[in-house]
């Protein structure tokens, strides 16, 4: 059977004006699994905002803000941090760990529980792991 698609998005760094319309416009012109939001305290709105409609909302690369927050995860830009931020978040959250280009980074976080693993946007990379692999994907496209 092959890989379902679904959209994960990551909102920039820092919130532009009207970011919170432009939020609301786009999850309701498609569905969406994942929001990624920077790990600021004012993204706690957005945070809330966005588990109403069902999404999924994760936090950048701050888990002790994440479960503050009431996160349902965070996104790591290391492997390196995933045993302390799973120790933190518990099995019931998600942990996500960029990988960049390298399979053997991404392999490691798989095997250490990792929810999902996210690259660089290098399709061939993300193809070859959407078809070999079971912990789902993230392409990372911008």
């Amino acid at each position: 059977m092959p890989a379902r698609c679904q959209l994960y998005l990551a909102a920039p760094a820092a919130f532009p004006p009207g970011f919170a319309a432009i939020l609301a416009a786009v999850l309701d012109a498609a569905p969406v699994a994942c929001l990624r939001l920077p790990a600021l305290p004012e993204a706690a709105e957005l945070l809330r905002f966005a588990q109403t409609r069902d999404v999924a909302a994760l936090l950048d690369g701050n888990p002790e803000l994440a479960e503050r927050l009431g996160a349902d995860g965070v996104h790591l830009a290391d492997g390196a941090d995933y045993a302390a931020a799973r120790r933190l978040l518990g099995e019931q959250k998600i942990v996500g760990v960029h990988c960049g280009t390298s399979r053997h980074a991404a392999m490691l976080a798989a095997d250490a529980g990792a929810d999902y693993v996210a690259f660089d946007a290098e399709l061939d990379l993300v193809s070859w792991w959407a078809e070999m692999m079971v912990v789902p994907v993230v392409a990372e496209l911008g």
